[in-house]
């Protein structure tokens, strides 16, 4: 008797296991690879939460996750800059579930060698609110500074 339980529990902890596995839906994501080691992004979305993550990471020990604010990825596009050091992503993000909802444009820069992440966009996502004044906009670069930033990366 005890060992059918144990067998049943055992089933029952795959299919959660399995069922967690598939719980999350894969948006965008690119891998590169130089001699032995690896890097790249994972822009992922649980199915059950709706919760959206980007993710770093690298074969060396990079482990970087960040939330995304709720909403949906309307539309993507990644570029490589500087001999894959870098990655450019432009998404375009929905706020809500309708078609009525306007879309935010949301631009991220992550270079993997120096570790600098550069976001341009008018939402709020991770930042703080300016010291001096409490507006969120305030210490985000501007569509002119990211272009600058993601041109001094390229060779």
């Amino acid at each position: 008797m005890v060992f059918v339980g144990a067998g049943v529990l055992a089933i029952v902890a795959a299919a959660a296991g399995l069922s967690l596995a598939f719980a999350r839906q894969d948006v965008g994501f690119a891998e590169k690879c130089s001699g032995d080691r690896c890097w790249g992004y994972e822009l992922s979305r649980h199915r059950i939460s709706g919760a959206t993550t980007l993710r770093f990471w690298g074969s060396w020990g990079l482990e970087i996750s960040y939330p995304l604010p709720r909403g949906r990825v309307e539309r993507m596009s990644d570029h490589w800059l500087a001999t894959d050091r870098a990655i450019v992503l432009d998404l375009r993000w929905r706020a809500g579930d309708g078609a009525a909802e306007p879309y935010q444009p949301l631009h991220i820069l992550y270079d993997f060698q120096r570790g600098e992440l550069m976001l341009q966009s008018p939402m709020a996502a991770w930042r703080l609110p300016d010291y001096r004044s409490g507006k969120p906009g305030k210490n985000w670069l501007t569509e002119e500074q990211f272009r600058a930033a993601a041109g001094r990366i390229e060779p």
